[in-house]
């Protein structure tokens, strides 16, 4: 039998010390119960919710040595999200506007009425309203996902939320004193900027978002005779963009006064409040991004290590302990080149990417007027994504003729498949309006060119790291160590010292085997070899290469 469930909470994170159930239940086949009790729950398979990870976050609170999950989840808003990610919300409000009789849905509860949530009667007529709601959503969506070939990655998914919550709930331990440290040299950064910016006659204001009105700043440029870009409006336009190319102090302090801002306002301040005993509970999001990749308030924006030291603070909650990295090495490119080789059956550039040939050192041979092999990559990259042009002008310096020229050699002369794929993939786009990866079906809708090229890479991307979580989860059952992070094409365990020799093995195991994973999940049998570089230390910012 299946269950929906639903939980009505007071809208704090699960760790917080008034965190507490005040509502739920579930449908049965003959009744919907208002009061789910722990046995009952343990005598059903399937679990249906809405946001299931939420709910189970509510669940273990309250049952908190319950370990058996259900057999089988069931998230609508996942499965929703796989079939019609164009949507701009997946609310349940806004879905039952848009399929079902309940037009009205979220007004049986006034929210700005803050004492809702002591109307018992009135929280029962709504979690009855959600838990009906919830299961036509699953009854709707289940057929469809089976018959658009999405049920296999949908249920990728569900073993993924298994997984996700439970690493959201032990969260990942903060150093306070190196938070602290780094916050009082981004301050004396600040003020030094400000300063600076107060003697050319600007005014400050540190609790404005814009820190100087934009007319102000178009009018000292005026007086400086400071030529300013044009907006498609032709108005003067002043962003960070522009003020990266703008040849005067000033714009290199603002950039200075808006990064120290950024970095105590966000990863210091804010951070800092999102604590619980020096532990940071993520609450990751896996339909924030129609792509498929996972948004976060802070773990997936973490700045790079180029310009910030923030991740020192992110460290082992074990005496002695250290963070494991794995980082898939260039994933998107070989993904990519997997793509066209899935659809033009040509592989040249798949198997120069995997027998190490370097491709960006041929393009610096090739084109004498790049000044350094990371010109090069840059400019492959660039082009293997779907560029034509414009970004080789606009920021890496080329001419229109020598973009032309440059684009023509790498899709046509050195790399055909990928000329055939992007006029496949642009007819698609024309035509259908909506793409999807061959193997998983993840898809987009979308009229845009590069995005009809990249979303499917990107999907996939995150997908790879989804299934890595899921079987690095199930190899360190019983062991302390855990997986802490996921950050785009990386995934951190918080190793026990105890154990670091045991589950670094482990780790480069469950990587070298991933193609078999991927079978398990899609029946599929990859064409490229991916493989990771794994690395360890102290924090997320001191990390050492492992041999492998």
């Amino acid at each position: 039998m299946d269950i929906t469930f639903d939980a009505e909470t007071i809208g704090l994170r699960h760790k917080h010390p008034d965190f507490r159930v005040l509502f739920n239940g579930f449908l049965g086949d003959e009744c919907l119960s208002q009061d789910l009790e722990y046995p009952t729950l343990k005598s059903y398979d399937n679990l249906i919710g809405f946001n299931l990870k939420f709910d189970l976050k509510c669940l273990f609170q309250q049952f908190p040595t319950w370990d058996e999950w259900p057999k089988q989840l069931y998230d609508t808003k996942i499965a929703f999200h796989l079939l019609r990610e164009d949507l701009n919300s997946y609310s349940l409000e806004n879905l039952a506007h848009v399929l079902y009789q309940y037009p009205n849905y979220k007004y049986l509860v006034d929210f700005s009425n803050s004492d809702y949530v002591g109307d018992i009667q009135l929280l029962k007529l709504y979690n009855r309203h959600d838990l009906y709601f919830t299961k036509q959503l699953k009854d709707l969506t289940e057929p469809v996902l089976r018959k658009k070939n999405k049920w296999p990655l949908f249920m990728m998914l569900m073993d993924y939320i298994k997984a996700l919550t439970t690493m959201e709930m032990k969260g990942v331990k903060v150093d306070i004193i190196e938070l602290n440290r780094q916050g009082a040299i981004w301050e004396v950064k600040r003020n030094k900027a400000a300063e600076a910016l107060r003697n050319y006659g600007l005014k400050v204001d540190f609790e404005s978002k814009a820190l100087i009105g934009t007319n102000d700043l178009r009018d000292f440029f005026k007086r400086e005779k400071v030529k300013l870009p044009k907006t498609d409006k032709g108005n003067d336009c002043i962003n960070k963009n522009t003020l990266k190319i703008l040849d005067h102090p000033v714009a290199n302090l603002l950039l200075e006064l808006r990064q120290a801002n950024k970095q105590l306002g966000t990863y210091n301040i804010g951070f800092k409040n999102e604590l619980i005993e020096d532990i940071y509970y993520p609450n990751y999001s896996t339909t924030g991004t129609v792509t498929g990749r996972l948004s976060e308030k802070f773990i997936q924006v973490m700045p790079r290590p180029e310009t910030s030291e923030f991740k020192k603070c992110i460290v082992s909650k074990f005496p002695g302990g250290k963070l494991l990295s794995s980082d898939w090495s260039r994933l998107e490119a070989l993904l990519a080149a997997e793509m066209f080789w899935i659809f033009t059956g040509k592989h040249k550039l798949a198997d120069d990417l995997v027998n190490g040939y370097d491709i960006h050192d041929e393009t610096l041979q090739r084109f004498k007027f790049l000044p350094d092999r990371t010109r090069a990559k840059n400019a492959n990259f660039s082009t293997i994504f779907g560029g034509r042009g414009y970004s080789l002008v606009n920021e890496y310096g080329f001419t229109w003729p020598q973009a032309t020229e440059f684009v023509h050699d790498l899709i046509v002369v050195r790399y055909p498949e990928m000329s055939e794929f992007f006029e496949m993939r642009g007819k698609e786009i024309s035509q259908k309006g909506y793409v999807e990866h061959p193997y998983t079906h993840r898809g987009r809708h979308t009229s845009n060119y590069n995005e009809g090229l990249n979303a499917p890479i990107q999907g996939i991307g995150h997908d790879f790291n989804k299934i890595m979580t899921i079987t690095l989860a199930h190899h360190l059952e019983g062991f302390e160590s855990h997986v802490c992070l996921d950050v785009h094409d990386d995934i951190t365990v918080d190793v026990c010292p105890k154990e670091e020799k045991e589950v670094i093995d482990i780790v480069k195991t469950v990587y070298n085997d991933f193609d078999l994973y991927f079978h398990n999940y899609f029946d599929i049998e990859l064409k490229v070899k991916y493989n990771a570089e794994h690395k360890i230390g102290n924090n997320l910012y001191s990390l050492t290469k492992i041999d492998t």
